[in-house]
């Protein structure tokens, strides 16, 4: 190696790891605690964080999730504890989505042997021509 020579490091490709806060509100009967157990086995790069006391201050979701360096948020909000719900969102300005979750199974009860899907990354995408 000469003197003029000088080694330029290359720039490290930045990875773009999609980190989801998963929390849910109070009153969410077993069932659905074991369902949100499963998903979190699931999805890789999970935050799973203490439940949120208050329905009425979802607006403290997005401030959570940067908190907790979060891009994408999953709450299951349980009313009158029948009906769950799962809002799905983009933090801190992307789209929202509403969901009634019916007929909730765990991989408890459908006898799972294993986890095929264990640590690896999910293959749908939103698009914008959605």
């Amino acid at each position: 190696m000469d003197v003029d020579e000088v080694e330029v490091p290359q720039p490290k490709k930045k990875k773009n790891k999609q980190h989801v806060l998963l929390l849910s509100s109070r009153g969410i009967t077993h069932r659905m605690r074991h369902f949100m157990n499963d998903l979190e086995v699931l999805l890789p790069h999970v935050k799973k964080d203490s439940k949120l006391d208050c329905k009425s201050q979802l607006h403290l979701l997005p401030e959570l999730a940067d908190l907790n360096n979060c891009n994408n948020t999953l709450y299951f909000e349980a009313r009158r504890h029948e009906d769950l719900y799962l809002w799905a969102s983009k933090t801190p300005n992307g789209p929202s989505i509403k969901m009634h979750v019916q007929n909730v199974h765990t991989m408890d009860e459908l006898k799972m042997t294993g986890n095929c899907l264990k640590g690896s990354r999910v293959s749908a995408e939103l698009r914008q021509s959605f």
